[in-house]
């Protein structure tokens, strides 16, 4: 969760044409969780 909150905040620019900032601003706190999580379930 925290890297999708670094790249809404725009502390992390390491994206090619800024499409994960774009994306992670969109997102709530809740959205960022939920995805985090399901990521988490993946390994």
């Amino acid at each position: 969760m925290t890297t999708l909150q670094d790249f809404a905040a725009g502390n992390r620019a390491n994206d090619p044409a800024n499409i994960m900032r774009d994306i992670a601003a969109k997102m709530s706190d809740r959205d960022m969780e939920a995805v985090a999580n399901y990521v988490l379930g993946l390994h």
